[in-house]
């Protein structure tokens, strides 16, 4: 079985980004015909084992471009603001509490800040302090609104 899975997951690859690739292009309209050719690009892949090869050292580093791309696309729905609609306050709250611990549990990241003369720990904690301040303004701000 894993023999198996050593062609199977550079063949799926494969076939996802020509899919995608020419169901964003728009070259055919037809759903199917973008399915034939990706599985017809995947099939002549599984055929040269430099091209396996290739793939599988290509293949973290283009989950990691998946992960990031999602990432900002995620982000980007977050702070657009459709219409008539306010962003989510909540969920980039979240977002930030989340980057903030991830920088605090990452020694080579803390030390990019800047120290201002305080450990760096303390810092990520002023930042953090702000964040819930302003958490706290916000809901304080939109329940005043609210009581009008």
């Amino acid at each position: 079985m894993p023999e198996l899975i050593f062609y199977i997951l550079p063949a799926l690859l494969v076939f996802a980004i020509t899919f995608g690739a020419l169901e964003t292009a728009g070259l055919f309209k037809n759903r199917r015909l973008n399915g034939l050719i990706g599985l017809i690009v995947a099939g002549f892949s599984l055929t040269s084992e430099q091209v396996i090869a290739y793939v599988w050292q290509v293949m973290p580093w283009a989950a990691l471009l998946f992960i990031v791309v999602f990432f900002f696309g995620f982000l980007k729905s977050i702070f657009a603001a459709k219409e008539g609609k306010k962003p989510d306050y909540l969920l980039i709250a979240i977002i930030a509490m989340l980057g903030l611990l991830l920088i605090y549990n990452q020694p080579a990241i803390l030390s990019w800040l800047p120290s201002f003369g305080l450990a760096s720990g303390d810092v990520v904690l002023i930042i953090a302090l702000i964040i819930i301040f302003v958490i706290f303004y916000v809901a304080y701000s939109a329940s005043k609104k609210l009581t009008l």
